[in-house]
Protein backbone atom coordinates (compact mmCIF):
# COMPACT_ATOMS: atom_id res chain seq x y z
CA UNK A 1 0.00 0.00 0.00
CA UNK A 2 1.42 3.40 -1.06
CA UNK A 3 1.81 5.95 1.67
CA UNK A 4 -0.10 9.22 1.04
CA UNK A 5 2.99 11.19 1.99
CA UNK A 6 4.99 9.50 -0.80
CA UNK A 7 2.29 10.37 -3.35
CA UNK A 8 2.35 13.98 -2.23
CA UNK A 9 6.13 14.03 -2.36
CA UNK A 10 6.08 12.64 -5.93
CA UNK A 11 3.63 15.31 -6.91
CA UNK A 12 5.92 17.94 -5.44
CA UNK A 13 8.81 16.78 -7.60
CA UNK A 14 7.13 16.20 -10.91
CA UNK A 15 3.57 17.49 -10.88
CA UNK A 16 4.31 21.19 -11.01
CA UNK A 17 6.96 20.77 -13.70
CA UNK A 18 4.68 18.67 -15.90
CA UNK A 19 1.94 21.26 -15.66
CA UNK A 20 4.26 24.10 -16.63
CA UNK A 21 5.53 22.17 -19.66
CA UNK A 22 2.13 22.49 -21.31
CA UNK A 23 2.88 26.17 -22.03
CA UNK A 24 6.69 26.31 -21.71
CA UNK A 25 7.30 23.74 -24.47
CA UNK A 26 5.17 25.50 -27.15
CA UNK A 27 6.79 28.81 -26.20
CA UNK A 28 10.25 27.31 -26.71
CA UNK A 29 9.28 25.88 -30.11
CA UNK A 30 7.76 29.19 -31.18
CA UNK A 31 10.91 31.05 -30.06
CA UNK A 32 13.14 28.79 -32.15
CA UNK A 33 10.84 29.20 -35.17
CA UNK A 34 10.74 32.99 -34.96
CA UNK A 35 14.51 33.21 -34.49
CA UNK A 36 15.09 30.91 -37.46
CA UNK A 37 12.86 33.02 -39.71
CA UNK A 38 14.62 36.22 -38.68
CA UNK A 39 18.02 34.69 -39.36
CA UNK A 40 16.90 34.01 -42.94
CA UNK A 41 16.76 37.77 -43.41
CA UNK A 42 20.09 39.35 -44.37
CA UNK A 43 20.93 41.59 -41.39
CA UNK A 44 22.98 43.92 -43.61
CA UNK A 45 19.89 44.86 -45.57
CA UNK A 46 17.32 44.89 -42.84
CA UNK A 47 17.23 43.47 -39.34
CA UNK A 48 20.49 43.66 -37.39
CA UNK A 49 22.00 40.78 -35.41
CA UNK A 50 21.49 42.61 -32.12
CA UNK A 51 17.77 42.96 -32.77
CA UNK A 52 17.51 39.35 -33.91
CA UNK A 53 19.12 38.10 -30.71
CA UNK A 54 16.93 40.42 -28.65
CA UNK A 55 13.81 38.56 -29.79
CA UNK A 56 14.61 35.07 -28.39
CA UNK A 57 16.31 36.55 -25.34
CA UNK A 58 13.26 38.68 -24.66
CA UNK A 59 10.82 35.80 -25.17
CA UNK A 60 12.84 33.54 -22.88
CA UNK A 61 13.02 36.36 -20.35
CA UNK A 62 9.24 36.74 -20.36
CA UNK A 63 8.81 32.98 -20.09
CA UNK A 64 11.18 32.74 -17.15
CA UNK A 65 9.49 35.69 -15.50
CA UNK A 66 6.03 34.13 -15.79
CA UNK A 67 7.32 30.74 -14.65
CA UNK A 68 9.05 32.32 -11.66
CA UNK A 69 5.90 34.12 -10.62
CA UNK A 70 3.79 30.97 -10.96
CA UNK A 71 6.20 28.79 -9.01
CA UNK A 72 6.74 31.42 -6.34
CA UNK A 73 3.02 31.41 -5.63
CA UNK A 74 2.81 27.61 -5.24
CA UNK A 75 2.66 26.16 -1.71
CA UNK A 76 6.07 24.99 -0.48
CA UNK A 77 6.75 21.32 0.29
CA UNK A 78 8.84 20.01 3.19
CA UNK A 79 8.91 16.34 4.16
CA UNK A 80 5.80 15.69 2.10
CA UNK A 81 3.79 18.35 3.89
CA UNK A 82 2.51 21.66 2.51
CA UNK A 83 4.10 24.50 4.49
CA UNK A 84 2.03 27.38 3.13
CA UNK A 85 2.83 30.04 0.54
CA UNK A 86 6.17 31.88 0.36
CA UNK A 87 6.74 35.13 2.19
CA UNK A 88 5.59 38.45 0.75
CA UNK A 89 9.20 39.64 0.50
CA UNK A 90 10.20 36.66 -1.65
CA UNK A 91 7.23 37.01 -3.98
CA UNK A 92 7.81 40.76 -4.29
CA UNK A 93 11.47 40.21 -5.22
CA UNK A 94 10.57 37.69 -7.91
CA UNK A 95 7.86 39.97 -9.33
CA UNK A 96 10.21 42.98 -9.39
CA UNK A 97 12.96 41.08 -11.23
CA UNK A 98 10.43 39.60 -13.64
CA UNK A 99 8.95 42.99 -14.47
CA UNK A 100 12.43 44.35 -15.14
CA UNK A 101 13.06 41.54 -17.63
CA UNK A 102 9.70 42.12 -19.31
CA UNK A 103 10.32 45.87 -19.51
CA UNK A 104 13.71 45.30 -21.17
CA UNK A 105 12.09 43.02 -23.71
CA UNK A 106 9.34 45.52 -24.50
CA UNK A 107 11.93 48.25 -25.13
CA UNK A 108 13.94 46.01 -27.43
CA UNK A 109 10.81 44.89 -29.24
CA UNK A 110 9.73 48.50 -29.73
CA UNK A 111 13.15 49.38 -31.20
CA UNK A 112 12.90 46.34 -33.43
CA UNK A 113 9.56 47.21 -35.01
CA UNK A 114 9.63 51.00 -34.57
CA UNK A 115 13.26 52.21 -34.67
CA UNK A 116 13.96 55.86 -33.95
CA UNK A 117 13.67 58.16 -36.93
CA UNK A 118 17.05 59.54 -35.92
CA UNK A 119 19.03 56.44 -36.94
CA UNK A 120 20.05 54.48 -40.01
CA UNK A 121 17.99 51.56 -38.66
CA UNK A 122 14.87 53.56 -39.51
CA UNK A 123 15.86 53.48 -43.19
CA UNK A 124 17.15 49.91 -43.35
CA UNK A 125 14.97 47.39 -45.10
CA UNK A 126 12.33 49.99 -46.00
CA UNK A 127 11.11 51.74 -49.10
CA UNK A 128 12.52 55.22 -48.50
CA UNK A 129 10.72 58.13 -50.14
CA UNK A 130 13.20 60.59 -51.62
CA UNK A 131 12.16 64.00 -52.93
CA UNK A 132 13.87 64.95 -56.20
CA UNK A 133 13.47 67.64 -58.85
CA UNK A 134 12.59 65.15 -61.55
CA UNK A 135 12.96 67.49 -64.53
CA UNK A 136 16.53 68.77 -64.24
CA UNK A 137 18.84 67.26 -66.87
CA UNK A 138 22.04 65.94 -65.36
CA UNK A 139 20.66 66.11 -61.83
CA UNK A 140 17.39 64.17 -61.67
CA UNK A 141 15.49 63.56 -64.84
CA UNK A 142 12.82 61.03 -65.71
CA UNK A 143 9.46 59.74 -64.53
CA UNK A 144 7.96 57.07 -62.28
CA UNK A 145 9.44 54.43 -64.58
CA UNK A 146 12.97 55.56 -63.85
CA UNK A 147 15.21 58.51 -63.06
CA UNK A 148 18.85 59.28 -63.73
CA UNK A 149 21.25 62.07 -62.84
CA UNK A 150 23.88 63.08 -60.30
CA UNK A 151 21.37 63.35 -57.43
CA UNK A 152 19.96 59.94 -58.34
CA UNK A 153 23.46 58.44 -58.17
CA UNK A 154 23.86 59.94 -54.69
CA UNK A 155 20.53 58.44 -53.61
CA UNK A 156 21.36 55.01 -55.06
CA UNK A 157 24.75 55.05 -53.32
CA UNK A 158 23.08 55.69 -49.96
CA UNK A 159 20.45 53.04 -50.68
CA UNK A 160 23.15 50.46 -51.42
CA UNK A 161 25.25 51.28 -48.35
CA UNK A 162 22.36 51.56 -45.88
CA UNK A 163 20.14 48.86 -47.33
CA UNK A 164 16.87 50.41 -48.48
CA UNK A 165 14.79 50.69 -51.65
CA UNK A 166 14.58 54.28 -52.96
CA UNK A 167 11.26 55.64 -54.21
CA UNK A 168 11.74 58.92 -56.04
CA UNK A 169 9.04 61.57 -55.66
CA UNK A 170 9.24 64.75 -57.79
CA UNK A 171 8.82 67.91 -55.72
CA UNK A 172 8.57 71.56 -56.65
CA UNK A 173 11.28 73.54 -54.78
CA UNK A 174 8.72 75.41 -52.70
CA UNK A 175 7.34 72.18 -51.21
CA UNK A 176 10.54 70.50 -50.03
CA UNK A 177 10.54 71.61 -46.40
CA UNK A 178 6.82 70.93 -45.95
CA UNK A 179 7.18 67.49 -47.53
CA UNK A 180 9.90 66.60 -45.01
CA UNK A 181 7.94 67.96 -42.06
CA UNK A 182 4.75 66.10 -43.01
CA UNK A 183 6.47 62.79 -43.73
CA UNK A 184 5.55 62.83 -47.41
CA UNK A 185 9.24 62.17 -48.05
CA UNK A 186 12.01 60.84 -45.81
CA UNK A 187 14.91 62.60 -47.53
CA UNK A 188 15.35 65.33 -50.14
CA UNK A 189 18.16 64.95 -52.67
CA UNK A 190 17.36 67.63 -55.19
CA UNK A 191 20.28 69.98 -55.78
CA UNK A 192 19.19 71.33 -52.39
CA UNK A 193 21.21 74.33 -51.19
CA UNK A 194 22.21 74.48 -47.52
CA UNK A 195 21.25 77.83 -45.97
CA UNK A 196 20.97 79.17 -42.43
CA UNK A 197 17.30 79.92 -43.01
CA UNK A 198 16.54 76.33 -44.02
CA UNK A 199 18.61 74.92 -41.17
CA UNK A 200 16.09 76.36 -38.75
CA UNK A 201 13.50 73.89 -40.03
CA UNK A 202 15.43 70.87 -41.35
CA UNK A 203 18.82 69.17 -41.05
CA UNK A 204 21.35 68.78 -43.85
CA UNK A 205 23.99 66.13 -44.47
CA UNK A 206 26.73 67.43 -46.69
CA UNK A 207 27.71 69.24 -48.70
CA UNK A 208 28.31 66.74 -51.51
CA UNK A 209 28.53 69.38 -54.28
CA UNK A 210 29.71 73.00 -54.50
CA UNK A 211 28.08 75.24 -57.08
CA UNK A 212 27.84 78.91 -58.05
CA UNK A 213 24.59 80.80 -57.88
CA UNK A 214 23.72 84.16 -59.39
CA UNK A 215 21.84 85.91 -62.17
CA UNK A 216 22.68 84.85 -65.70
CA UNK A 217 21.63 86.92 -68.72
CA UNK A 218 20.84 85.72 -72.22
CA UNK A 219 22.51 88.64 -73.99
CA UNK A 220 21.48 87.29 -77.38
CA UNK A 221 17.98 88.64 -76.77
CA UNK A 222 19.22 92.22 -76.77
CA UNK A 223 17.83 94.93 -74.52
CA UNK A 224 14.08 95.55 -74.61
CA UNK A 225 11.60 97.29 -72.35
CA UNK A 226 9.83 95.08 -69.82
CA UNK A 227 12.43 92.34 -69.68
CA UNK A 228 12.46 90.22 -66.54
CA UNK A 229 14.64 87.88 -64.49
CA UNK A 230 12.97 84.59 -63.70
CA UNK A 231 13.32 82.86 -60.32
CA UNK A 232 11.78 79.72 -58.86
CA UNK A 233 9.62 79.99 -55.78
CA UNK A 234 11.20 78.34 -52.75
CA UNK A 235 14.81 78.61 -53.96
CA UNK A 236 17.72 80.62 -52.57
CA UNK A 237 17.50 82.84 -55.65
CA UNK A 238 14.20 84.20 -54.38
CA UNK A 239 15.87 85.40 -51.18
CA UNK A 240 18.80 87.07 -52.95
CA UNK A 241 17.08 88.50 -56.00
CA UNK A 242 16.05 91.85 -54.54
CA UNK A 243 19.63 92.76 -53.62
CA UNK A 244 21.01 91.40 -56.90
CA UNK A 245 18.72 93.56 -59.03
CA UNK A 246 19.63 96.87 -57.40
CA UNK A 247 20.50 99.37 -60.18
CA UNK A 248 19.41 96.83 -62.82
CA UNK A 249 16.62 97.54 -65.38
CA UNK A 250 15.02 94.11 -64.94
CA UNK A 251 12.00 93.14 -62.88
CA UNK A 252 11.73 89.82 -61.03
CA UNK A 253 9.24 87.22 -62.29
CA UNK A 254 8.44 83.96 -60.54
CA UNK A 255 7.70 80.45 -61.82
CA UNK A 256 6.77 77.34 -59.88
CA UNK A 257 9.49 75.14 -61.36
CA UNK A 258 13.12 75.58 -62.38
CA UNK A 259 12.55 73.96 -65.78
CA UNK A 260 9.82 76.48 -66.59
CA UNK A 261 12.21 79.36 -65.89
CA UNK A 262 14.91 77.70 -67.98
CA UNK A 263 12.57 77.09 -70.90
CA UNK A 264 11.48 80.72 -71.00
CA UNK A 265 15.07 81.90 -70.60
CA UNK A 266 16.10 80.17 -73.83
CA UNK A 267 12.99 81.17 -75.84
CA UNK A 268 14.10 84.02 -78.09
CA UNK A 269 10.77 85.85 -78.09
CA UNK A 270 10.09 85.57 -74.33
CA UNK A 271 10.52 88.62 -72.09
CA UNK A 272 12.57 86.59 -69.60
CA UNK A 273 16.12 87.71 -70.34
CA UNK A 274 17.71 86.58 -67.08
CA UNK A 275 17.50 83.64 -64.71
CA UNK A 276 18.48 83.29 -61.08
CA UNK A 277 19.76 79.76 -60.55
CA UNK A 278 22.84 77.59 -60.06
CA UNK A 279 25.48 77.60 -62.78
CA UNK A 280 25.64 73.82 -63.21
CA UNK A 281 21.84 73.58 -63.51
CA UNK A 282 21.88 76.20 -66.29
CA UNK A 283 24.79 74.58 -68.12
CA UNK A 284 23.24 71.10 -67.94
CA UNK A 285 19.87 72.32 -69.22
CA UNK A 286 21.56 74.18 -72.04
CA UNK A 287 23.48 71.05 -73.02
CA UNK A 288 20.41 68.81 -72.88
CA UNK A 289 18.19 71.13 -74.92
CA UNK A 290 21.05 72.12 -77.27
CA UNK A 291 20.04 75.75 -76.92
CA UNK A 292 22.40 78.43 -78.14
CA UNK A 293 22.73 81.48 -75.94
CA UNK A 294 25.29 84.13 -75.14
CA UNK A 295 25.54 84.24 -71.37
CA UNK A 296 26.62 87.00 -69.06
CA UNK A 297 26.56 87.36 -65.28
CA UNK A 298 24.95 90.11 -63.22
CA UNK A 299 27.17 90.94 -60.24
CA UNK A 300 29.16 88.27 -58.42
CA UNK A 301 28.22 84.63 -58.04
CA UNK A 302 27.78 83.10 -54.59
CA UNK A 303 28.94 79.67 -53.53
CA UNK A 304 26.12 77.19 -53.03
CA UNK A 305 26.58 74.12 -50.83
CA UNK A 306 24.37 71.23 -51.94
CA UNK A 307 23.28 68.69 -49.32
CA UNK A 308 20.79 65.97 -48.39
CA UNK A 309 17.77 67.34 -46.54
CA UNK A 310 16.08 65.41 -43.73
CA UNK A 311 13.60 66.12 -40.91
CA UNK A 312 14.68 68.54 -38.21
CA UNK A 313 16.35 67.24 -35.04
CA UNK A 314 17.98 64.23 -36.70
CA UNK A 315 21.61 64.67 -35.59
CA UNK A 316 22.48 60.96 -35.49
CA UNK A 317 20.95 60.14 -38.86
CA UNK A 318 22.49 63.28 -40.33
CA UNK A 319 25.93 62.40 -38.97
CA UNK A 320 25.80 58.86 -40.36
CA UNK A 321 24.67 60.01 -43.81
CA UNK A 322 27.42 62.66 -43.79
CA UNK A 323 29.98 59.88 -43.26
CA UNK A 324 28.53 57.96 -46.20
CA UNK A 325 28.65 61.10 -48.36
CA UNK A 326 32.36 61.42 -47.55
CA UNK A 327 32.78 57.90 -48.89
CA UNK A 328 30.77 58.82 -52.00
CA UNK A 329 32.95 61.86 -52.66
CA UNK A 330 36.15 59.83 -52.53
CA UNK A 331 34.93 56.76 -54.42
CA UNK A 332 32.00 57.63 -56.71
CA UNK A 333 31.78 61.41 -57.10
CA UNK A 334 34.04 61.64 -60.16
CA UNK A 335 32.22 58.80 -61.89
CA UNK A 336 28.82 60.36 -61.18
CA UNK A 337 29.98 63.72 -62.53
CA UNK A 338 31.46 62.20 -65.70
CA UNK A 339 28.33 60.10 -66.32
CA UNK A 340 25.72 62.80 -65.76
CA UNK A 341 27.02 66.37 -65.91
CA UNK A 342 30.15 66.36 -68.06
CA UNK A 343 28.33 65.02 -71.18
CA UNK A 344 26.00 68.05 -70.96
CA UNK A 345 28.85 70.53 -70.96
CA UNK A 346 29.27 71.16 -67.24
CA UNK A 347 32.93 71.77 -66.60
CA UNK A 348 34.63 70.32 -63.53
CA UNK A 349 35.86 73.27 -61.50
CA UNK A 350 36.23 72.53 -57.80
CA UNK A 351 32.69 71.28 -57.24
CA UNK A 352 33.78 68.25 -55.20
CA UNK A 353 34.01 69.26 -51.50
CA UNK A 354 36.93 68.01 -49.45
CA UNK A 355 34.54 66.70 -46.78
CA UNK A 356 31.12 67.15 -45.27
CA UNK A 357 30.47 69.28 -42.18
CA UNK A 358 28.55 68.12 -39.11
CA UNK A 359 27.69 71.74 -38.35
CA UNK A 360 24.76 71.38 -40.74
CA UNK A 361 23.42 68.55 -38.56
CA UNK A 362 23.04 70.87 -35.59
CA UNK A 363 26.31 69.58 -34.10
CA UNK A 364 29.86 70.83 -34.16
Amino acid sequence: MVDAGDETKGASKFGLVRRELFWVAPLAVATLAVTGLLLLVDPSTGIGFANILAVPIGIVGVGVAVLAIRLANQPQMSGGEFQGRPSLARVSSVVAISLAVVFFFIIRLANFFWPSHDSLDYLKGRTVKIGVNGNLPGWSYGSGKGFDGFDIDVANFLADRIGFVPKFIPLNPGRREDALASGEVDLVIASYSITHERERNIDFAGPYFLDEAGIFLNTGKGKKKGQTVCFTEGTTAQDNLKADLVNQPYKPESEGTVERCLSRFFQQDDRVVGIATDKSILEAFKGKSRKEAKLDVVGENREEKIGVGMPNNSPNLCGEISKLLNSFMTSKWKEAFNDNLAPLGVKKDGQNPSSTSLSHCGTS
